[in-house]
């Protein structure tokens, strides 16, 4: 059923509501079956965005979850994070990939992996005076041409894709524009000269509350990046000399020493003057401003007037500064940790480190599997008359192709295997009389491949015949000749059976005999191509569930051999519902074909829904009137429908007047309906035989 859980407007919502992410519970890594929907929602979104992924670059980018080997962009691969189906976050996780898909496309990974050897001797000359190694300096470096290249990403984006503005807003909205920061960029808060004053604030420096006097030459950096004007670095070499001159300009203006020697000198001033106001202070100090000292112990320096704290480096030194001027701020620390945690996901956003959520072993398989098979989710019941009962419509999954993997996992209803991953033998059998009934059937219908010519002489058109144009001479005009080639048209059946656990036994045996004997003939015929679907509900009988099992138009007929005999019936009949997810796969009628659409069932349509915003049941009435639409618009395809009624007992047209499963079988097939025993279900091979070499079928 569709409904949504949350009030937030995303930029998608336009063609999100196609399917309903917000199922109302998260997957939990229980090996059961009832997260499948979960499952097919996640891989639909990481669909779409390796659709949009595609559009923006022109190129086929893998567009993969975060299984914890990698969380972010390789250069090579966009990584997405395991909760991109919540609506909420479904806009900014397109943003994310998006702008990871542009660096593959943009960014010189070469330069950034060569970046420590490629800095200018100029710039450790002005960082080493502070006491930053030339390690912390590569890291600086680093982090600023991030930023840069972030600025040229943003702007290809928003110059070459306009119609994905709304995900970049998004993500800008998620990461960087948020109250927190803006409060941060309008207070007292990272203002003092340091190497991480400068970082956060030109993370942010495009926000609205940004403040372009907060540091010294701050403006004069925000020039040189000229960001209106950013497309005129046009490779990464480019961005990269950019990020040398900004970090000069930051080297140059950082005070980190000159406040430890100001703060010494203030300290010992105090000290001498008998002067107590700095009484309690903290300076900070490297291992190497304590050498400086002259052997000298600092704290015998201060005279126990501040508290001496030995960090690692003069990045730790800058960092306890801006922390310390932060306290300053009159925020309080309540406002201060929010505005760090928020700064700090920047920083890891631009330095590639910010967490994805990973999917679990269990997860990533299915997601493996559910790829594979092409499963997805089509709402149904548009407009289904419930009686007054609130639903709108239902999420029904549509597996396209079903593999080996799929009948083996946990997910898929309809297959049963000992622990050796064996067939019934029942199975097996009903299988290879099949294959047995089809080949005789298949050798009745060769004749479909036969080509007849006739050829027609003397005809006042068409071409001449060479043998009688002598004739002309006494006033013959009739020397053409025609030829006439008789065949049969191609023909395309799908064949479309009820697994539901009513089928159980004989009549799903009997059934599975009929449908690989019509598998079978096909295989043999060159114009006659075969389709099988099987409907039913997932395993706890949430969502209506149809799998097409078998398609000769792109399967090898081994499939059948190989795969038909792990069959097993499974769940209820939402047998309209899956007519009407599969419609669009059926396609329209072409003139060149004939059309067919068999149905195999034993009974009514039976299936009922419980979801969070109502509920309904799926019954005889209900379900008959739905089904006798979605037959009619099979027809209205141009697709001759021929229906099957599976009974193991004798009579059953008798009951065609009472409210029973045949009266509701005639209600939604109409005179398209035929009522077999299962005893004699091979009878329909020779339906099958007559409706196929009839030349005006």
């Amino acid at each position: 059923m569709k409904s949504k859980t949350t009030s937030t407007s995303t930029h998608s919502d336009f063609w999100l509501d196609e399917f309903d992410f917000d199922s109302g519970s998260e997957f939990k890594d229980d090996g059961h079956a009832s997260r499948t929907a979960d499952m097919v929602r996640l891989n639909m979104a990481r669909r779409a965005i390796a659709n949009f992924v595609s559009i923006l670059t022109g190129k086929t980018i893998p567009v993969l979850f975060n299984d914890g080997g990698k969380n972010m962009t390789d250069g090579q691969v966009v990584f997405l994070s395991a909760d991109v189906s919540q609506n909420e976050d479904f806009d900014a996780s397109v943003g994310v990939s998006l702008h990871e898909a542009s660096h593959i496309l943009l960014t010189d990974f070469r330069v950034v992996a060569d970046l420590w050897q490629n800095i200018p001797r100029e710039l450790y000359t002005l960082a080493e005076p502070h006491g930053f190694t030339k390690q912390e300096v590569a890291e600086y470096v680093k982090t600023i041409l991030n930023i840069v290249e972030d600025r040229y990403i943003d702007n290809f984006v928003y110059r070459t894709a306009p119609g994905y503005r709304g995900y970049y807003l998004a993500l800008y909205e998620k990461y960087f524009n948020n109250d927190r920061i803006g409060t941060m960029l309008k207070s007292t808060m990272y203002r003092s000269a340091t190497v991480e004053s400068y970082e956060a604030r030109l993370i942010n420096f495009t926000n609205p509350d940004t403040v372009l006097d907060a540091l010294p030459d701050f403006q004069k950096i925000i020039e040189l990046i000229d960001v209106h004007n950013i497309n005129r670095l046009k490779t990464t070499q480019d961005r990269f000399d950019l990020s040398i001159e900004v970090c000069k300009i930051i080297y140059s203006n950082v005070n980190v020493k000159e406040q430890y020697d100001n703060k010494i000198n203030q300290i010992l001033n105090q000290s001498v003057s008998g002067s107590s106001e700095s009484s309690g202070s903290v300076v900070y100090v490297t291992p190497a401003q304590e050498g400086d000292t002259g052997g000298q112990n600092i704290e015998d320096i201060l005279g126990g007037q501040s508290t001496v704290v030995v960090v690692n480096s003069a990045s730790d030194v800058s960092k306890k500064k801006a922390n310390d001027e932060n306290e300053k701020s009159g925020l309080s620390d309540t406002k201060r940790k929010g505005i760090e945690r928020a700064l700090q996901k920047q920083r890891d956003f631009v330095n590639n480190q910010f967490k994805k959520k990973k999917v679990t072993a269990v997860q990533n398989r299915l997601l493996s599997e559910i790829e594979t098979a092409g499963v997805t989710i089509i709402p149904v019941g548009v407009g289904l008359d419930t009686t007054n009962q609130i639903v709108s419509t239902v999420d029904c999954i549509v597996v396209k192709n079903m593999t080996k993997e799929l009948i083996f996992s946990e997910q898929f209803p309809c297959s049963l295997y000992d622990e050796h991953n064996k067939p019934s033998i029942l199975n097996v059998n009903a299988v290879n009389d099949g294959l047995r009934l089809g080949s005789m059937l298949g050798r009745k219908l060769m004749i479909r491949n036969e080509l007849n010519t006739t050829k027609y002489m003397r005809k006042s058109a068409g071409r001449i015949d060479r043998r009688i144009m002598s004739e002309l001479g006494f006033d013959n005009e009739n020397v053409f000749y025609r030829n006439v080639t008789d065949q049969y048209k191609s023909a395309e059946i799908h064949i479309s059976v009820d697994a539901s656990s009513s089928m159980h036994g004989n009549p799903w045996r009997k059934t599975i005999t009929a449908v690989t004997a019509i598998c079978k003939a096909a295989s043999m015929i060159r114009n006659l191509k075969v389709s099988v679907s099987l409907r039913c509900t997932c395993k706890d009988g949430r969502l209506p569930y149809i799998v097409m099992v078998y398609d000769s138009s792109k399967d090898h007929f081994s499939k059948v051999r190989n795969l038909f005999p792990y069959l097993s019936p499974c769940g209820s009949t939402p047998e309209g519902l899956c007519y009407e997810a599969i419609m669009d796969m059926l396609g329209e009628k072409s003139s060149d074909e004939d059309y067919y659409f068999l149905n195999f069932s034993d009974g009514e349509p039976c299936f009922s829904f419980f979801g969070q915003k109502g509920s309904f049941y799926y019954d005889s009435k209900i379900g008959s009137v739905h089904t006798r639409k979605q037959v009619n618009k099979i027809r209205e395809r141009g697709y001759k429908v021929l229906s099957y009624f599976i009974s193991q007992r004798e009579g059953a047209m008798k009951n065609l007047v009472n409210a029973g499963p045949e009266f509701c079988f005639r209600t939604m097939y109409g005179a398209d309906a035929s009522f077999i025993n299962v005893s004699s279900i091979v009878s329909i091979a020779k339906t099958m035989n007559k409706m196929f070499l009839d030349k005006k079928n």
